[in-house]
This record gives C-alpha cells, structure tokens and sequence, in this order.
C-alpha cells in the first residue's frame, strides 16, 4: 500500500509538512503544503488552514503514567491500522476516516514517552498488518511525537530503524527529531548522535548532522559553526548550507547568520577550508532568500555591508529559477557592484537557464537593456543558449559584442550548439567566421 492519503492528510491537519520537509526552502515547503492540501481537499477531505508557524497544534501533551488512555489509544490505534490495511491499494476515503485519524493524532500525542512508546511496540509486533504499513504508521507518529517530546522521537526513530528501513516517512521522522532537539537541547543532542552513531552508521550520515547544526542554528548559528569542525561532516558544505538555511528565514535570522558566518570564518586558520566555507555560505544565504521579492532583498543586502569578495560569492547562489521574473533586475544590480571577473559566471548562470525557459522575455529584455558590463555578458549567455534553437538570432546578438576574444569564443559557441539538421549552415557559418 502506498503512503495513504489518509496519512498525508494528518499530517497537514497537525502542521507537520514544514516538519517533514524542513530540509527544503521555505518556499518549497509552501508550495509542497499547498500542493498536498489541494490533493487532499480534490478527494473530499477538508483540513484547517495552516498557521503559518510551522509547528503541530497538538500540544495537549499530559505527562502522566495513565496506562488505561495508553491502552485505550493503543487499541483504538490498532484497528486504525487494519482498516488502513483493508484498504489495500485503494485511494477512496471518506472525512469520517480523516476525522477519526486526527482525533486518534490528538490522543497519541498525548501520552507520555512511554506510554507512546509501549503502543507503537504493540503495533510493531502486531499480525495481520503489512509491512509498510506498519512503516509508515510508526514513521508518522514519531513524526508527530518530534513536535513536542523530540528527544523520545528520535531514540525511538533510532531504534527502529531496522523497520524503517530507507522509508521517506522513516527518515524524515528521524531527521526532524534530531532538529527540534538540537533546537532546543543542543549540547544534548549532540552528546546522543555522538554516542549512537558508533553503533549505527545511518546516524553517521550528514542528512542527520545537517539536521543537527540546522536545529542549534534557529536559536544560536554561532553555536552551530562552533560544532561543524567536531562533527565530522564527508563535506562539511552541506553542514554550512543547514546553518544558513535554517538562520535566514527574516531580516533578524540573516543580520545573526551573516554575523555568525563572519565570526566563524576569522577564526579558521586553514585558507582552504576557509575558503570551501566562505563560498558556500555565502551561495547559501541567496538560495535561502526569498530573491522573488527583489525590493525587500537588495535593500537588505544593501544594509548588509557586503564586501566584494562576499556579494561575488552570494552571486554564484543567485539563480533563474529563485528570481524567475526579478532575473533582469537582479543582473543589473549586480552589474553595478561586481568586477567583471566576478560578474560572468552568475550572469552567464542565470541568463542561460532564463534563455532556455523563455527565450522570448529574456531577448525582450537584453533589447531594452542599456549597455553595461552586466548585459555584454548577458548577450554571450543569450546567444549560447539560442543557438540551438534561432541560430541566426544568436548571430546577431553575438556581433553586437566588441570584436574581442569574448565574441571569438561565443561564435565558437554558437558553431558548436548549431542546428544538427543544418549542416550546410553550419559550415557557411564556419566559414565565415574563420572557425575550425
């Protein structure tokens, strides 16, 4: 049985999408929330709206040793279960089953450790019930537990992981535990991952140790670059990347990452790891921008004080598909701050990926443009990337460029991505311009 839809729906009913997928952008979040919502809304199941805040509404948690609710919950959940299991591969469902799952969500997350514990081991050695599906009832309710007691969750995510397997719903159970509770007992989840991960390798992985640093990060990025030399990252970008990517969600989240990454970087005394982490975060702290809003973000990089070699690196994070429309501006605004040497490669980056979705819009915009540094190497993106497709456009675009070898090499170019069913014009071409 596929992860059911009954599934997907409790878990945005309790806010737990930017949980599961906390390792995403939070505009990628968004769009996956309203993507599984709309999913879940076409088959008739009509969930609350989200409160932005990213966290489970369900925080009645009562901490007591009330066996009886334990059994009551865990009995009431293993005939969830096989009614999930009678579903087989079928994707109907009515609001009575999503209504009786968030109800069973609410009274789960109530019990304490143990008692949630003692449930999901009855359902774990339960007959009659299929693997996955089993799988993906625990990996969802560990989830669930992460929200309010993330230290059990990821024990218990830990321990399972014989069952979980490599299951998405598996992992990301474990990896949103280990980020809550980094966020809010650093030192002490930290100390665990240490320990477990010299008996089991999957904790060794960087998936979990980026979801560490990312959880110290939300509440102290200075604290999470202080711990990425002791843990033992296979490429300590990813562990950079979580550190900005968790930090740089506000105005307040970047002055304290920028600050953070600055303060971590004059205390490394080795020049290329210092250069491996100062290019990556700062590449990082653009793909965590919001660079759609090009108001808001200019005019806080503005405020910024970044130093050349910093927005020369923030400019290799700066991407077509993160600006989509604002593309044309953001190139002009980093013409206007970057030596040329900085400014080619994001600029040919951006202007190639804009080239192949919309060659009309960025043509239109290269027309408009008054010359500049930034649009000549807007012109040699552009004309690469058309040439495939409007050869002759690209010739002409490549000819307003000044006779130097940056046009030399972009009719090269130009020769190169001809039209394979053209070959006469391609020679002519060739001829023409002294290409061999």
């Amino acid at each position: 049985m596929k992860f059911s839809l009954v599934l997907t729906a409790l878990v945005l009913a309790a806010g737990l999408v930017p949980g599961l997928f906390y390792q995403k952008r939070v505009g990628e979040v968004r769009e996956r929330q309203e993507s599984l919502r709309r999913m879940a809304e076409s088959r008739g199941i009509h969930l609350p709206a989200d409160d932005g805040s990213g966290r489970s509404r369900v925080t009645k948690r009562v901490r007591s040793g009330n066996t009886k609710a334990a059994r009551a919950a865990g009995g009431d959940f293993l005939r969830f279960a096989h009614d999930l299991e009678a579903r087989g591969n079928s994707s109907r469902f009515d609001s009575a089953m999503n209504q009786r799952g968030q109800e069973l969500l609410a009274r789960l997350a109530a019990l304490g450790p143990e008692e949630l514990k003692s449930v999901l081991e009855d359902l774990r050695a339960e007959e009659g019930i299929s693997l996955e599906t089993k799988r993906n009832l625990i990996g969802f309710t560990v989830l669930t537990m992460s929200a309010s007691q993330p230290e059990a969750a990821a024990r218990f995510a830990a321990d399972s992981a014989d069952l979980l397997g490599d299951s998405v719903i598996g992992e990301q159970a474990l990896l949103a535990s280990v980020q809550r509770w980094a966020e809010r007992d650093p030192q002490g989840a930290a100390a665990w991952l240490k320990t477990a991960a010299a008996n089991r390798p999957e904790l060794a992985e960087d998936d979990v140790k980026r979801s560490l640093v990312g959880g110290v990060a939300k509440q102290d990025p200075a604290e999470a670059f202080r711990m990425l030399g002791s843990m033992g990252f296979d490429d300590i970008s990813d562990g950079v990347e979580a550190i900005m990517n968790a930090a740089s969600d506000s105005p307040a989240g970047r002055d304290s990452v920028l600050a953070a990454l600055r303060g971590h970087l004059a205390t490394m005394t080795d020049a290329a790891d210092r250069e491996e982490v100062r290019a990556e975060g700062y590449a990082a702290l653009a793909r965590s921008m919001d660079v759609k809003d090009f108001e808001t973000s200019s005019a806080w990089l503005d405020q910024a004080g970044l130093s050349g070699e910093e927005l020369a690196a923030f400019a290799t994070g700066l991407g077509y598909f993160d600006a989509e429309g604002e593309t044309g501006r953001w190139i002009g605004w980093l013409a206007s701050r970057l030596d040329i040497d900085d400014l080619e490669e994001p600029v040919q980056e951006m202007m190639g990926e804009w080239t192949q979705q919309d060659y009309l819009a960025a043509g239109n915009w290269l027309a408009a443009e008054a010359e500049s540094p930034g649009k000549r190497a807007a012109v040699a993106a552009y004309a690469e990337a058309v040439a495939e497709y409007e050869p002759q456009v690209a010739v002409q675009w490549a000819m307003t460029l000044p006779d130097t070898w940056r046009r030399t090499e972009v009719l090269r170019s130009i020769h190169e991505n001809w039209p394979e069913d053209d070959p006469q014009g391609a020679a002519a071409f060739a001829e023409q311009h002294g290409i061999k």
